[in-house]
């Protein structure tokens, strides 16, 4: 076993992160203690905590960066524990020393303790780390086999250590009840986004697929929808919903939609009658006929769609409500200048472009050869769809929820702006307060949701795709 000198014995990688670890643990800021959540306050080192997890931390930053000189068979499970350890120790070193801040101040009731750069630092040196461990991995399995580690330590020292004395934490505690009504309704807005622009966009891509002079409209409409600024499409918004809300009742909305879709599905019936371009000038027809019936609909089904999301997530069915009568205005339903409604439209609209792209791109370049022997087999178009040009565009349209989710996720946070809530909620406080630990307190879970989202829908994107396509 020799000194590496060459790039198959280094992993550039872990050597980054031990040195990011190393800098973070002796840079002269890790902790924050303030007499009140207000004020500014003193920061402290993480040896000035005079706790032996600093010590240790450094012992295993430093290992690290010697193992990632040498190879030798079962590195990268050496590399993972390393690093899994050095995120225990990390944790631990977080909980101690908080805990021994605030035993030292004067106020322990009033005083908080604030993370800091050492902290995030040492966060983004194991993010390295891990990143660097996986590259190592023979294999897919082995890789979420060694992925299990950071895990497993995250939860038993969750378990075991106490970290209500981390500002984070009493900020957390302070919020009561609003954080998961917040969490909860941040992950119904998203979630039903994506559902509503999976139901527009990807039967748009496969009309875009089928017809060229489609594609020229739906594509553009979907890029440019994307360019649109949030504030300005909610103050578009406002004034039509509100009117709606107030001077349409339930009843004329459902009346008004019903009629529209049989007028639309009409022209359908007798579009097939016409050729030529003639048939064109239906379809238009039809679209226009449709338009606003179908918009109309589909904000109420949001709406509701949303509320029961909400309902379902807080596992309390019986906090549903639904107007009293079709008399009712549709405000009474949700649909209002403010609040659940353009804050559904927007996300919906942001949300279509990586669904509409995806499911396009993946359907134009199935293989001729097999719509080809699809069509030699006495498949019917709609068989050709179902069976074979949606089952090999699957991986691409996963991509494109992916994409979506994460993108929803993340412009969600602007939807308190609104009035619909969401984890920006807790954003604005800590500006408007001056509270750097609230504004973490909003967007922390949001990164850990995107993060979520984007892992469970690669999964199951794996999950859906034909075992020959992997």
């Amino acid at each position: 076993m020799l000194l590496a000198t060459t790039g198959d014995r280094l992993n550039r990688v872990t050597v980054l992160a031990a040195i990011v670890g190393l800098l973070a643990l002796l840079g002269p800021s890790w902790l924050l203690l303030k007499a009140n959540r207000l004020v500014a306050g003193e920061a402290v080192g993480a040896f000035a905590l005079s706790s032996p997890y600093a010590y240790a931390l450094l012992g295993v930053w430093g290992l690290l960066l010697v193992v990632s000189f040498f190879r030798f068979p079962g590195r990268a499970w050496g590399l993972a524990l390393l690093c899994t350890l050095a995120l225990t120790l990390a944790l631990l070193l977080i909980g101690a020393g908080s805990s021994a801040l605030l035993a030292a101040s004067s106020d322990p009731e009033r005083a908080r303790v604030s993370l800091q750069g050492g902290v995030w630092l040492t966060l983004l040196a194991l993010y390295i780390g891990f990143f660097g461990t996986l590259g190592e991995a023979p294999q897919r399995s082995g890789a979420r086999a060694l992925m299990v580690l950071p895990g497993l330590a995250l939860a038993v020292v969750l378990v075991l250590t106490s970290f209500g004395s981390v500002g984070l934490a009493q900020e957390l505690t302070s919020q009561g009840g609003d954080f998961t009504a917040e969490v909860l309704r941040h992950l119904a807005l998203a979630g039903t986004s994506v559902l509503l622009a999976c139901a527009i966009g990807i039967p748009a891509a496969i009309w875009a697929a089928r017809r060229e002079e489609a594609a020229r409209l739906v594509l553009p409409t979907a890029s440019f929808l994307q360019t649109i600024p949030s504030l300005a499409l909610f103050g578009i918004m406002l004034l039509p919903l509100a009117r709606l809300g107030r001077e349409v009742t339930v009843g004329e909305a459902l009346l008004f939609s019903a009629v529209g879709l049989a007028l639309m599905f009409a022209a359908l019936f007798l579009s097939r009658r016409v050729s030529g371009r003639a048939r064109g000038l239906f379809t238009l027809l039809t679209m226009l006929i449709a338009l606003l019936p179908v918009l109309l609909l589909t904000v109420m089904v949001a709406v509701v769609l949303n509320d029961v999301f909400v309902a379902l997530f807080s596992l309390d069915l019986g906090a549903l409500t639904f107007p009293s009568s079709l008399s009712a205005p549709l405000s009474s339903l949700g649909v209002r200048g403010i609040g659940t409604a353009p804050a559904l439209i927007a996300l919906t609209l942001y949300a279509l472009l990586p669904i509409v792209r995806n499911t396009y791109t993946g359907l134009v370049e199935v293989p001729g050869a097999a719509t080809e022997a699809g069509r030699g087999m006495g498949m019917s178009p709609g068989q050709i769809l179902r069976r074979v040009e949606l089952p090999l565009a699957l991986p691409l349209i996963m991509e494109g929820v992916r994409a979506s989710s994460v993108l929803s996720i993340g412009i969600t946070t602007v939807a308190f702006l609104i009035g619909a809530g969401g984890l920006g909620t807790f954003i604005e406080r800590g500006i408007s307060q001056q509270v750097p630990d609230l504004i973490l307190l909003g967007a922390l879970p949001i990164i850990g949701l995107a993060l979520l989202a984007d892992a469970l829908l690669r999964g199951l994107g794996q999950l859906v795709t034909p075992r020959g396509l992997r």
